[in-house]
């Protein structure tokens, strides 16, 4: 403990939960748990398109803050530790365009979520990268 549990059809952070006390029982059905990995809040957003790699880093929310800086996302240099991590998914998964959320300190991140249909929200270079995918295996 503490876990971190959230519905099996999540699709944002609202319906992430931190249980700092073990729950009485665990419907695998409805909930997947993981333990709570430590870090600064932020997310590290890895968009993938056959062999290409985008990174977007999602910085922590702050419910205070105004609307345009809540949740701020910001482009990033490829981590070849994650691209060395994360491009090996896709050919597991049969995956060709995916995303994955890495959280954890920057010098130890780990893969806690693989997105078989991401957003590409934020990520300079993507729409041109996906649309040549499509061309190419349309």
């Amino acid at each position: 403990l503490p876990i971190v549990r959230k519905p099996q059809a999540a699709s944002a952070r609202r319906d992430v939960q931190v249980l700092r006390e073990r729950p009485q029982a665990i419907d695998c059905e409805r909930w997947f748990h993981q333990e709570l990995i430590g870090g600064d809040g932020s997310v590290c957003k890895m968009y993938c398109v056959a062999d290409q790699a985008f990174l977007v880093e999602e910085l922590p929310t702050d419910a205070s803050a105004p609307d345009s800086t809540r949740g701020r996302r910001q482009a990033l240099p490829m981590d070849p530790r994650l691209a060395e991590a994360g491009l090996p998914v896709g050919l597991l998964t049969g995956l060709e365009v995916y995303g994955l959320d890495f959280v954890g300190a920057p010098d130890d991140r780990v893969l806690i979520d693989v997105n078989p249909f991401p957003s590409f929200r934020c990520v300079p270079r993507a729409a041109d990268a996906l649309w040549d995918y499509l061309e190419i295996h349309s």
